[in-house]
């Protein structure tokens, strides 16, 4: 039974209620809230995940091989190409994701460690995902063509191929001339006349044909000649 001590502080909290008009916040504003964090929550995940992938996908396509074309040693070639706006965006993403999480209903009830171990699993998974899907490359090339200032602040392959002065040239073929000369426009539009050396290299089993994308090795003479000694194809193996 409740004492005479209990009753007089609920009646006094009853009059203080009764006197500032004070309502009880309804059970459906603290649902949407929760519903809301959560959301909010999931939407960080995912964009982590889809920035993460980005890095990785930059990371992946760089040709690291051709740097002394481009950089004076390794140490400045990752200096100047390292995607610091995506590094920077994901460790943004990163804190605001575990503040969030902070804020959810049920966000006290879980150990810290194993709550970012599994979050940073669920991360990497939808990373992987994003990545091999293509979803990576399509992010990153949208923003590429754009956004002109999207070019200033991240040093793709494109910027490394685009150097025929130092020796690299890439772009599409867009004729044939014979099996040893073809036009090809690069992704400024410039067109080249591209001749191959007697001992040139490609990959094996790779052949040239008009519509596909290259990237190209050699010297570049007046006349908007290139002289090939090595030519690839723009993506690498594992499709990137």
């Amino acid at each position: 039974m409740e004492n005479n001590q209990d009753i007089d502080i609920k009646n006094k909290i009853m009059a203080e209620i009764d006197k500032d008009k004070i309502c009880p916040t309804p059970k459906w504003c603290f649902a949407c809230k929760n519903y809301f964090v959560w959301t909010l929550l999931g939407t960080l995940i995912i964009l982590t995940s889809i920035i993460f992938s980005i890095l990785v996908f930059l990371f992946i396509s760089h040709d690291w091989d051709v740097y002394k074309y481009v950089s004076s040693n390794l140490a400045q070639h990752i200096l100047v190409y390292t995607p610091y706006f995506w590094i920077l965006f994901f460790l943004v993403f990163i804190l605001f994701a575990n503040y969030i999480f902070t804020k959810t209903k049920e966000g006290y009830k879980f150990e810290l460690k194993k709550t970012r171990l599994f979050g940073f699993t669920i991360i990497l998974v939808i990373m992987l995902i994003s990545l091999f899907l293509g979803m990576a490359r399509l992010v990153h090339e949208t923003i590429f063509e754009n956004i002109p200032q999207y070019d200033y602040v991240i040093h793709d392959k494109n910027n490394i191929w685009d150097n025929h002065d130092n020796g690299l040239l890439s772009g599409q073929i867009i004729e044939i001339i014979d099996p040893k000369t073809f036009y090809l426009e690069d992704f400024k539009n410039k067109l080249w006349q591209v001749k191959e050396q007697k001992d040139i290299k490609m990959p094996r089993n790779f052949i040239i044909e008009k519509g596909i994308k290259i990237k190209i090795i050699g010297k570049e003479f007046p006349g908007n000649i290139f002289i090939a000694n090595t030519i690839k194809p723009w993506k690498t193996k594992l499709g990137f």
